[in-house]
């Protein structure tokens, strides 16, 4: 299994010396040799569960990045603390 991520398929299931792993529904063993989660994810779907990719952090297609100047006059722009609303 490659050692940056970590795939969500694997909540599914228990890991197994063999090259297999082992469904936490029904205890059936799944390969999984070189470290590819294809077929458990294929398995999960006759339990009616479906991994979908996991999109919070990536920008929308139309995000266009401001330039550093812009994005600098942003914060200065930001009202100043005062003593009364800091937060500690």
């Amino acid at each position: 299994m490659n050692g940056g991520r970590r795939s969500k398929v694997w909540i599914h299931f228990v890991r197994k010396d063999n090259g297999s792993a082992e469904c936490n529904t029904c205890s059936k063993l799944i390969s999984c040799k070189g470290g590819t989660t294809t077929n458990m994810t294929k398995h999960l779907r006759l339990h009616g569960i479906q991994i979908k990719e996991c999109t919070v952090f990536n920008p929308p297609h139309n995000h266009r990045r401001l330039p550093l100047s812009s994005r600098l006059n942003q914060h200065r722009a930001l009202p100043q603390r005062s003593p009364h609303n800091q937060v500690c």
